[in-house]
């Protein structure tokens, strides 16, 4: 979504918070949440990760692959971080314990029960009004996770990294994602002449 903005730190644990509260979908929504934030994968490439996708051999993967269909056909693997398998290990959990076996089930299903992952515009719905609740102002969707995860990887690894990370084939695809021209020019000027 253009012009959506990044989450801030403290931005993130609130929202977590906030949709750990939901007694049914809570672990559901904290582990896409986490999933988008920590691979910057888009939510149509999240909702369309099914089970055989995150489980091998009985134990969940370290290494999400994701193959994407936009233009060409791409695919892009993401490392997933402690904090994103311990959400996917409550929420499997969850999900077995209500006899959810089959491989090809989708992890992040509707309520429908008859394996249809959730939408993208109930995603948004979930997040803006999560984000709303616990305070955050501006602009803020599902794709604000992968401008998060976008914004820290630039600021820990460097531009080329985030651009094959996010799997931008143009680093300019990158440098307008970010926004960082301006950004750059602003800290340039605050370092010489002060705020």
């Amino acid at each position: 979504m253009e012009g959506c903005r990044h989450f801030t730190d403290t931005e993130i644990l609130r929202v977590r918070r906030c949709l750990a509260r939901k007694h049914y979908t809570g672990k559901r929504d904290v582990a896409w949440f986490l999933l988008g934030l920590t691979t910057g994968y888009r939510i149509s490439e999240i909702l369309a990760v099914r089970r055989g996708d995150l489980i091998h051999g009985g134990r969940l993967v370290k290494y999400l692959r994701i193959t994407t269909q936009h233009m060409k056909t791409r695919t892009r693997q993401a490392y997933l971080p402690e904090i994103t398998r311990k959400a996917l290990r409550r929420w499997i959990g969850q999900l077995s314990a209500q006899g959810w076996v089959c491989h090809s089930d989708y992890v992040f299903q509707s309520h429908s029960r008859s394996n249809r992952p959730l939408s993208r515009s109930r995603c948004w719905q979930i997040i803006h009004e999560a984000a709303r609740s616990c305070g955050c102002t501006g602009t803020i969707g599902t794709h604000s996770m992968r401008k998060t995860y976008a914004i820290k990887m630039e600021a820990n690894q460097g531009l080329r990294v985030t651009q094959l990370a996010l799997g931008h084939k143009d680093i300019n695809t990158t440098l307008r994602y970010l926004n960082l021209e301006e950004e750059k020019v602003t800290e340039g000027v605050q370092a010489i002449w002060g705020r």
